[in-house]
């Protein structure tokens, strides 16, 4: 009697336990608003640019490849993506991407000379070496690898 007794009250707590968790998952996993989802992305932003003393400011943009999404969470600093920011070197891995995908799509090659492909008097003066100006043999795999010899002005 005893043991039935301890067997129904083990069965109710684990059929209990079974049904919370559930729930809680349940719960958890809920399919949120789009408004709910880009407000918890901005409180996340924000508090990590409060931590952080050396993120001045931050923009965070979500886009599904369907075109069903397209959201920009901004921080203080940013408030809309017109405004200019530095990006320091992260244009040089952008810059590397478009110009690959050009190559593959056969619109440009890496061999390419850069002189053919700007505005006539871009290049004057920028790759001058010992009085020989040399704009008509850099190429777009020179710009990439950073040996066209042109000088950094940043």
């Amino acid at each position: 009697m005893k043991l039935k007794k301890i067997l129904k009250v083990t069965l109710i707590t684990i059929c209990t336990i079974l049904v919370i968790g559930f729930a809680t998952l349940t719960y958890l996993n809920r399919p949120i608003s789009k408004e709910a989802a880009m407000e918890k992305i901005q409180k996340n932003l924000d508090k990590y640019v409060d931590k952080n003393e050396d993120v001045s400011g931050a923009i965070f943009s979500v886009h599904s490849g369907d075109g069903t999404l397209s959201e920009t969470v901004y921080t203080d600093e940013y408030q809309s993506a017109n405004q200019p920011f530095h990006m320091a070197s992260a244009g040089k891995t952008f810059t590397a991407v478009l110009i690959g995908q050009l190559v593959d799509q056969g619109k440009l090659s890496y061999t390419d000379k850069v002189i053919r492909l700007l505005p006539e008097g871009t290049l004057d003066g920028l790759a001058l070496y010992q009085g020989i100006d040399n704009k008509d043999q850099i190429t777009v795999e020179h710009l990439l690898g950073h040996t066209s010899g042109i000088a950094d002005f940043f």
